[in-house]
């Protein structure tokens, strides 16, 4: 989250916790970021133990990260994985394939739009899925990977005049569906459920 202490302790923004509610001073990653409203929004606790972490941030453990980090067991940084991204990336969501891929979606910046993307856990970009959708000045606010087909949904929530969507991808990236959803109001954010 974006907090910075727990019970008037530093944290640094990430804890964590044993079950009978003592945080882990061994485990203290530090997470900043450019901008005011740092913070993690996602995290994933893979199979051996490394922890995947997405949203506003740049800096984890003193070392350049933007949008996502891997951390080891202990906290520290995994330094194998970079995906190199803009220092304007904020991840919205972070889902994992059945075939162990990592796939990230977000926003660059606050106003320029989404995107969606995929790597393996080693950094490296996934080529055969390219999402080339223009999402043009919509918030992407949450993806999801149905877990049978490795679909993957995405919702934007529109501004000014653009429509809320659920958007469908196939598993190489290009569109599969595209449904504007009408509301009363606005949305600031959206979950799926695959």
């Amino acid at each position: 989250g974006g907090f910075r202490s727990f019970n008037n302790q530093f944290t640094g923004s990430f804890i964590r916790m044993s079950a009978d509610g003592l945080v882990d001073e061994s485990f203290m990653p530090s997470v900043s970021s450019q901008f005011v409203d740092s913070g993690i929004t996602e995290i994933i606790v893979l199979e051996n133990n490394q922890i995947v972490i997405g949203g506003n941030l740049n800096f984890v453990s003193n070392e350049i990260r933007n949008g996502i980090a891997i951390l080891n067991d202990d906290g520290s940084i995994d330094p194998s994985f970079d995906l190199n991204l803009n220092e304007n990336v904020i991840i919205r969501s972070l889902n994992l394939t059945n075939e162990n891929n990592l796939v990230y979606a977000g926003n660059i910046g606050f106003n320029e739009g989404g995107f969606v993307s995929m790597s393996d856990l080693s950094g490296n970009n996934i080529e055969s899925f390219e999402v080339t959708y223009d999402f043009g000045s919509t918030s992407l606010e949450a993806a999801a990977i149905m877990p049978a087909s490795n679909l993957v949904l995405v919702s934007v929530v529109g501004s000014g005049n653009a429509p809320n969507k659920v958007i469908q991808f196939n598993t190489d990236g290009s569109l599969r569906d595209d449904t504007s959803i009408t509301s009363s109001g606005s949305s600031s954010a959206s979950v799926i459920f695959p």
